[in-house]
């Protein structure tokens, strides 16, 4: 049985780049053949030649630079429309060789990624088609949440220039790629920059709600600036009770009523709705210790 073919219109006739509408309006359209490419030889000295280029992961931060570096390799060999998606599966039906030149083409293009990552990229490269490949890499790489760029921000903002010129070329490119990498991620938002202000003002003397928070967002790739500033919010609370000698009890009088004690435990779930009265690994809420159990 014949694959489904899913590049068609609503008319039945194949949405495929790889035609071409003749003149005229009633002309019927030519079917280009898809041909069989190849990996040459110069993709890969290219690469090998490339003191810069080292395999893709995600621990390396390396997107950019490779990225850029296979796109530029596969324009060799006209395979970067695989990647790009433009070349569209042809009707088996229609041309059973331009069908089997596309499927192997793909294969190939995977094949040649896989060659040029790290094996905890491997699963992501898991598929017969090559843009749905790529897609798969964009989407780990490109899309890591806000504290990734709030990381990459902080680390370029702290780097200078050494007294010794001759270390100076090789500072500027750090920095270019730095600044690649945080804009790979999406353009900075005003709610970035504000975290990254927020933590970088952490870091001196409450180092241990930077370190905390910075787990969150890695487990939180969604949230924002707002779980950081409810977080501090509750360590003020808490440190003000703490120095008022509250460590035992804070007491109320309530109309008329004896005493009540108060504790002065403070969830430090950034998200709890009612953080006072227990602590972060007694939290029942979303976010806490004791979610679901």
């Amino acid at each position: 049985m014949a694959p489904p073919n899913t590049n068609q219109t609503g008319t039945g006739t194949p949405a495929n780049t790889n035609t071409i509408a003749p003149a005229g309006s009633n002309s019927t359209p030519v079917i280009i053949p898809v041909p069989a490419l190849t990996i040459s030889n110069g993709m890969f000295s290219t690469l090998a030649n490339d003191s810069k280029f080292a395999n893709l992961s995600l621990s390396k931060d390396n997107w950019p630079k490779w990225s850029q570096k296979i796109k530029q390799v596969t324009e060799m060999s006209e395979l970067d429309e695989y990647l790009l998606g433009t070349v569209l599966e042809p009707d088996v039906t229609v041309d059973a060789a331009s069908y089997r030149n596309w499927k192997g083409n793909n294969k190939k293009l995977i094949g040649f990624l896989k060659a040029f990552v790290e094996d905890s990229e491997i699963s992501f490269l898991a598929t017969d088609d090559a843009k749905i490949a790529w897609d798969n890499l964009v989407n780990r790489h490109e899309k890591q949440g806000p504290i990734t760029q709030v990381r990459l921000i902080q680390e370029v903002l702290s780097i200078s220039y050494a007294k010794d010129v001759s270390a100076w070329s090789a500072t500027t490119d750090r920095i270019r790629d730095l600044c690649d990498r945080i804009f790979a991620q999406t353009v900075p938002t005003k709610d970035v920059l504000f975290m990254v202000a927020m933590l970088s003002a952490l870091e001196r003397d409450a180092d241990h709600i930077r370190s905390e928070m910075t787990s969150y967002y890695i487990s939180n790739k969604t949230a924002d600036s707002k779980a950081l500033s409810e977080r501090v919010e509750q360590e003020i609370v808490y440190k003000t009770r703490r120095e008022n000698g509250s460590d035992v009890a804070l007491t109320m009088q309530t109309n008329g009523r004896r005493n009540q004690k108060l504790s002065t435990k403070v969830c430090t779930n950034p998200i709890c709705p009612n953080p006072n009265g227990h602590l972060g690994t007694d939290c029942w809420e979303k976010g806490g210790a004791m979610e679901g159990k």
